[in-house]
């Protein structure tokens, strides 16, 4: 190096030629703002354990207005810098959105840095796939700025690399998901106005997925309330001496011993909101349960206790999403959420978040 030449004047040189090619390329964008959404799973079926440790589902999933801000920002640094407004989530690659970035580095020759800053709304390990949407904004954004025009494989298999999720939070709206909730189609459901409550304590997915075990009762002392519909009826587990436990209707007569009832999908409704029809949300609530719900109560009796605030606050149904332990409930309209949404604030402890949302049309969005 001769002299008077320094690394940090290398290093100003280089930034200002970036900058300059910036400014002159043509037709490419360097910098990108999206909203990443939510989502609730309205049902949640566990049909088997697969042999690849994965479980076979059957979900109506719902994407909802509440949004993290992710902007991306490309760099003449290698590699990646993610900022981020929630102190308890990790930059490193122990985060979603590093490690994406890594394998596409890897998979697609990647030659610029990119620079990350998210503004947290989405509570974290809450069942409401936020680390999923995270990803999925990485990847539109990256596809579109470093110009590598994927395809729909492409992309849904990068999806599935990364999670089970991510392919619903790329494309969201209202979608029904089997297999382990990578395959997608179309469905038809009114708009929903709803309230959400995170408890503010984490749930991991894999330990609520580990107590699953169908045809045996709720390992946990927990109550379980599982309030729906007026056609349907209020379950309680009750243990008993035995320790092997009771599921209990709590009126008017005790149903079957030593067994967690489960529901399951009702064809004709399934087949239904396959096309357009005029739908309420009344029609939507009677079709709503999640089995991973009595074991997540078992795990964090909060759920329980949630819902049931919910459900007092005139939600026309009330649950778990996903593997917890957010809950929401369905209100039949915008005005009684938003009233809901007021008095909630006001008599739920301070480290709970509550959320005023509706169904949104969309996974990913521009700003």
């Amino acid at each position: 190096m001769r002299p008077g030449h320094s690394h940090r004047a290398t290093h100003r040189k280089s930034s200002e030629r970036w900058r300059h090619e910036r400014h002159n390329t043509v037709g490419r964008e360097f910098y990108m703002k999206l909203r990443a959404y939510a989502k609730i799973n309205l049902s949640l079926e566990i049909i088997k354990k697969r042999r690849d440790h994965f479980h076979e589902l059957v979900m109506i999933m719902q994407s909802v207005s509440l949004y993290d801000e992710i902007s991306f920002d490309l760099t003449d640094r290698p590699g990646i810098c993610v900022k981020t407004t929630a102190p308890d989530l990790p930059t490193d690659d122990a985060n979603i959105v590093v490690r994406l970035y890594q394998y596409m580095k890897e998979a697609y020759s990647l030659q610029q840095g990119l620079e990350v800053t998210l503004t947290k709304n989405i509570p974290i390990a809450a069942g409401l796939a936020g680390g999923s949407a995270n990803a999925a904004a990485t990847l539109y954004a990256i596809n579109a700025l470093f110009q590598l025009n994927l395809n729909r494989g492409d992309l849904f298999n990068i999806c599935t690399m990364f999670g089970s999720d991510i392919v619903f939070t790329y494309y969201g709206g209202s979608k029904l998901a089997t297999g382990r909730g990578e395959i997608l189609e179309d469905i038809f459901l009114p708009r929903l106005d709803l309230v959400l409550i995170n408890p503010g304590v984490p749930l991991s997915t894999a330990a609520v997925y580990g107590c699953f075990k169908p045809g045996i009762p709720n390992p946990h002392e927990a109550e379980c309330i599982a309030i729906k519909h007026e056609r349907f009826h209020v379950w309680r587990y009750a243990p008993d001496t035995t320790r092997a436990g009771t599921m209990q209707k709590l009126m008017p007569k005790r149903v079957e011993k030593h067994c967690l009832v489960l529901k399951t999908h009702d064809p004709g409704f399934l087949s239904r909101i396959k096309s357009p029809h005029n739908l309420s949300p009344i029609d939507i609530c009677p079709h709503c349960f999640n089995h991973l719900e009595p074991f997540a109560i078992g795990l964090n009796s909060d759920v329980a206790k949630l819902k049931q605030q919910l459900l007092d606050h005139g939600a026309i149904t009330a649950m778990m999403t996903g593997s917890g332990p957010t809950c929401f409930g369905i209100f039949n309209n915008a005005d009684k959420a938003k009233e809901a949404f007021g008095r909630l604030k006001k008599t739920l402890p301070p480290d709970h978040k509550v959320f005023l949302v509706s169904s949104f049309e969309k996974g990913i969005d521009h700003i």
